[in-house]
């Protein structure tokens, strides 16, 4: 229950002697240093007071649920799908300049053997992205090139490795939701005390649901979004803190 409005007038204007008091013993050398709530503004500061960090940042922040991005195939992610569709193209590529140094369409006697060339040669490039690859070329020129090719794999390797290793090790989960803006063109649940609803609703928050402040209010609305009633709340810095 909240104190009446003339209690709450005279309780802060009590603390504010209070502070002014205790700022002036300091300023006289009666005292080193004080604790309190005591805001920190230029008039304290050009008499000539210290402040130390402040103990919480006031304002509201808004608490979302994560949202995931690991999946069953969260082993694509670390390349995006041109570059997938690049690699396809460069082996397919690759496999077929091999076949034509290794001059295969002139020892071939039929069409068919010349197509079993070449699949056997494409096999091989794309066998060469997992290390499994038992070709034995015998022109110098064919051999420059699955060099050259190889040296690419191992880059991408070296690269796919580290940053898979890096997204799935990761205990932070990847959220989509950039700020409060998203919440309201989501249309996303968000419930908070009611004294903040007029803030709020200036971002067009359509499915906003309040409560009365309170301690139980507040452990209310972090128990009901735990168990997925809502999609977020806002509530004071210092209490998500």
């Amino acid at each position: 229950r909240r104190p009446p409005r003339s209690t709450q007038s005279r309780s802060s204007a009590a603390s504010d002697v209070y502070k002014r008091q205790m700022l002036n013993r300091i300023k006289n050398g009666e005292g080193h240093f004080g604790t309190g709530g005591i805001a920190i503004n230029s008039h304290f500061m050009r008499e000539g007071y210290e402040f130390s960090l402040p103990t919480f940042t006031a304002g509201l922040k808004l608490v979302v649920r994560s949202q995931s991005d690991k999946n069953l195939w969260s082993f694509l992610l670390s390349f995006d799908n041109f570059l997938w569709i690049m690699i396809v193209i460069t082996t397919i590529i690759t496999g077929l300049i091999t076949w034509l140094f290794e001059d295969q369409s002139f020892t071939c006697k039929s069409n068919k053997k010349c197509r079993g060339n070449i699949r056997e040669m494409i096999w091989q490039a794309f066998s060469s992205l997992f290390y499994a690859s038992e070709i034995r070329l015998q022109k110098f020129s064919a051999r420059v090139v699955f060099l050259c090719f190889w040296f690419m794999v191992l880059v991408l390797t070296a690269t796919y490795t580290a940053d898979l290793t890096t997204k799935l090790a990761s205990r932070n989960p990847i959220t989509t939701w950039q700020g409060i803006e998203d919440v309201a063109s989501r249309g996303a649940s968000i419930v908070t005390l009611e004294q903040y609803k007029p803030l709020i609703e200036r971002y067009n928050i359509k499915n906003l649901k309040t409560y009365p402040r309170s301690i139980e209010s507040i452990e209310r609305i972090k128990n009901e979004f735990i168990e997925g009633e809502y999609d977020g709340f806002i509530l004071d810095a210092p209490v998500i803190d």
